[in-house]
């Protein structure tokens, strides 16, 4: 692999697997975030227990999984697919049932494709493994 290459996919995969596990880690497991909190009440989830734990803390214990994928599993594409289809599914639905948070500073359209963007890069940087045929 290019090393500029090499370097690229490296430091997005890093900046990725962080991001995610700050976001599973602080807002949702450690603080419960209320707008967090409000997203799952917009879906009427909010009584929602799935093994003891509820649905914001659930969707924190996955963030924090799929960060560490992306940081574990770098010679596959398998997790940055993953994070593009996550980050437009869940831009979408944030557009339909609170498009309030749409105006707000960092707001999700801002972080969702910047996320989104850097999933890509990753997989274009990744040349231990084509990327999929639709990003080549």
């Amino acid at each position: 692999m290019n090393r500029s290459l090499a370097a690229i996919n490296f430091w997005s995969r890093l900046t990725l697997g962080i991001i995610f596990i700050y976001q599973g880690l602080i807002p949702k497991l450690m603080y419960n975030n209320a707008t967090e909190r409000m997203l799952i009440d917009a879906h009427r989830l909010t009584d929602l227990q799935l093994g003891g734990m509820g649905i914001v803390q659930l969707a924190g214990a996955a963030e924090i999984v799929l960060g560490f994928c992306i940081l574990l599993f770098h010679r596959s594409a398998w997790p940055l697919l993953i994070t593009c289809l996550l980050m437009l599914g869940l831009l979408i639905d944030v557009m339909m049932v609170a498009p309030a948070l749409m105006s707000e500073a960092f707001n999700p359209l801002v972080t969702n494709l910047a996320i989104f963007f850097l999933a890509v890069i990753g997989m274009i940087s990744n040349q231990r493994r084509p990327a999929p045929g639709w990003i080549s």
